[in-house]
C-alpha cells in the first residue's frame, strides 16, 4: 500500500520529468533556430534577403532598472508582422540606434533568429549604464577659461560645489538634477524632467527651480571682453527663477516642448550707475516667460554623430513691458554626411534674432554664452540682437578600440572602456549685429576661423575636444572643450 508521502514523491518525480522534457524540447527548438542577423555578430549564413518571415516574438533582456514600456516604445517591431529579411535587418539597426539614443544604455545588441517554418524571433539585449552621478566641480565664471588663466587665475571668478544627477530615477527615463554651488556664486538648483503623463509616454512633465546670489556681476562688454564689478563684502546680484514645461513626443524623432516661467532678479544700485543699459536704470525686474521649442533628431548616435541630422526651432517671449520685453526666434541645424566607413563631414548652421533690437544688457548675450561659440573666438564674448554662423568640419577616425579596465564586480561597466579618436579639420564663419557696438570690434563684421583638432570619445558618450585654431584677426590658440556643443 502506498503512503501519502510515497504519492507525493511520485507526483514530484513526474513533475520533474515533465519539466525536464519541456526544457529539453525548448532547448531543441532553440538549437534548431538559425541566426539571421545580429548588430554585433556576423551570421554564419546570409540567406535570401527577400525571403518573408513572420515575427512571432519580441523579447528584451538585460534591463534591471529600466521599465519595459520605455524599451518597447523604441522598437520598430510588432508581433505578427510579415517582412522580408532585408527589412528586418534595417529595423534591427534602427532599433539599436533608437535605444542607444535614449542615453540609458552602454551597449545594445539586436538579434533575429528563425526556424524552418519562417517564424522569426527578435531578441534585444541591453547593457545599462550608470544612472547616479554625484560629481564635485570647480568652474570659472564671468570669463572664458583661457582668459582666466592669462589673468592669473583669480579666485574671485571661481565657483565650486556638487552636481547630483540621476538619469533614470523611476525607470521611465526621467531625470533629476540637484546643483549646489558656493564661492563666486551661491546657488541651489533643482531640475526634474520626464514625468510621464500618459501610458504611451507621449506626454511628459518637467520643472526647474533656481535660487542664488553672487558677489560679482558682469555689467558690460568692452573690446569683446566681459567687464564686471566685485564686492567681496556683500552679494550684489540675487535671483530666483522657476519654469514648468510639458514635452510631446508623438513618434520617435520629433519633440514639441511648451513651457512657462517666472524670473525675479535684483542688482545693487552700483550696477545701474555703471551701465545705465543694464536694466535701463532699474535695479530690480520681475517678468514672466513663455516658450515653444521643436526638436528633430535623426542620428546614428546622438552623443557623437557620424550620420544623420538634428535641428531645433525655438520661439521665446520674455516680459511684457520695459525694461524686459523680448521676442526671440532661434533656429539651428546640423547635418552629418558619411564619406567612408571611417570618415564624415559635418555642416552646422545657427541663426538668432531678438526683437525689438533695443534690449537691456543681459538680453543681448550671443556668442560666448551657454552653447553658442565660434572656434577661434573662445577668448571673446560677442553680444548682439541678430546674426548667425556656419561651421564645417571633416572628421577621420584614427583609433577605435576597447581598453581593458579594472575588474570590479559591482562596476562591470569599467571592465572594457571603448575609445575612439577622430582627427579633424574645421572652418567657421559668422556675423553678429549690434546696433550699439561701442568698443566691441567683432560686431557688424564677418568673423572667420579655421583649425585642426582631435575628438576623444570615451564610454560611448564622453567627449573631449582638443583644438588648435586661427581666427580672422590672425590670433591662434590651443583650446580644450568637454561639452558637445552646437
Amino acid at each position: 500500500m502506498l503512503t501519502v508521502n510515497t504519492h507525493t514523491r511520485l507526483l514530484l518525480l513526474a513533475l520533474f520529468v515533465l519539466l525536464g522534457s519541456l526544457q529539453g524540447r525548448a532547448q531543441t527548438a532553440l538549437a534548431q533556430e538559425t541566426l539571421l542577423f545580429s548588430t554585433k555578430e556576423v551570421p554564419s549564413s546570409g540567406g535570401d534577403t527577400t525571403r518573408i518571415y513572420t515575427i512571432t516574438d519580441v523579447e528584451v533582456t538585460g534591463a534591471r532598472r529600466t521599465r519595459e514600456k520605455v524599451l518597447y516604445r523604441e522598437l520598430p517591431f510588432e508581433t505578427g508582422e510579415e517582412l522580408p529579411l532585408y527589412e528586418i535587418v534595417a529595423r534591427c539597426t534602427e532599433a539599436r540606434t533608437r535605444l542607444m539614443n535614449t542615453g540609458l544604455f552602454l551597449d545594445v545588441d539586436v538579434r533575429v533568429a528563425s526556424t524552418e517554418d519562417n517564424d522569426a524571433r527578435v531578441l534585444v539585449t541591453v547593457q545599462e549604464r550608470w544612472y547616479f552621478f554625484p560629481v564635485p566641480f570647480v568652474d570659472v565664471v564671468g570669463m572664458p577659461y583661457q582668459q582666466w588663466v592669462k589673468e592669473g587665475m583669480p579666485l574671485a571668478n571661481v565657483k565650486y560645489g556638487i552636481r547630483i544627477k540621476h538619469k533614470n530615477i523611476s525607470g521611465l527615463n526621467d531625470k533629476l538634477t540637484l546643483n549646489l554651488t558656493n564661492g563666486y556664486q551661491k546657488e541651489a538648483q533643482l531640475i526634474y524632467e520626464g514625468l510621464p503623463l500618459d501610458n504611451n509616454l507621449n506626454w511628459t512633465f518637467g520643472f526647474s527651480l533656481q535660487r542664488g546670489q553672487q558677489h560679482d556681476v558682469t555689467y558690460g562688454t568692452e573690446y569683446n571682453k566681459p567687464v564686471g564689478f566685485h564686492d567681496g563684502d556683500r552679494f550684489i546680484y540675487k535671483y530666483s527663477r522657476a519654469q514648468a514645461f510639458v514635452t510631446f513626443r508623438p513618434a520617435i524623432k520629433t519633440r514639441h516642448i511648451f513651457g512657462i516661467g517666472y524670473h525675479d532678479e535684483r542688482v545693487a544700485d552700483t550696477i545701474a550707475s555703471l551701465n545705465k543699459a543694464y536694466l535701463f536704470e532699474r535695479n530690480a525686474v520681475r517678468y514672466p516667460e513663455i516658450f515653444y521649442q521643436m526638436q528633430y533628431l535623426d542620428l546614428d548616435f546622438a552623443p557623437y554623430p557620424t550620420r544623420g541630422m538634428r535641428a531645433e526651432v525655438m520661439v521665446h517671449k520674455k516680459g511684457i513691458k520695459a525694461p524686459v520685453n523680448l521676442w526671440q526666434l532661434s533656429a539651428r541645424a546640423s547635418r552629418y554626411f558619411p564619406v567612408t566607413a571611417k570618415s564624415f563631414v559635418n555642416v552646422l548652421a545657427t541663426g538668432l534674432v531678438k526683437l525689438p533690437f533695443r534690449q537691456p544688457y543681459p538680453m543681448q548675450q550671443f556668442v560666448g554664452y551657454n552653447e553658442m561659440f565660434l572656434q577661434g573666438y573662445e577668448d571673446y564674448t560677442i553680444d548682439g540682437v541678430a546674426g548667425g554662423f556656419v561651421k564645417a568640419s571633416f572628421h577621420q577616425r584614427i583609433v577605435d578600440r576597447k581598453v581593458a579596465g579594472p575588474r570590479i564586480k559591482r562596476l562591470p561597466q569599467l571592465r572594457s572602456v571603448p575609445v575612439k579618436i577622430y582627427a579633424k579639420a574645421f572652418a567657421n564663419a559668422g556675423y553678429i549685429y549690434n546696433e550699439r557696438p561701442g568698443t566691441n570690434f567683432l560686431n557688424n563684421r564677418l568673423l572667420r576661423s579655421a583649425g585642426l583638432g582631435l575628438d576623444i570619445v570615451l564610454f560611448y558618450d564622453v567627449t573631449f575636444r582638443i583644438e588648435y585654431s586661427v581666427n580672422g584677426n590672425g590670433q591662434n590658440g590651443l583650446y580644450l572643450h568637454n561639452k558637445n556643443r552646437w
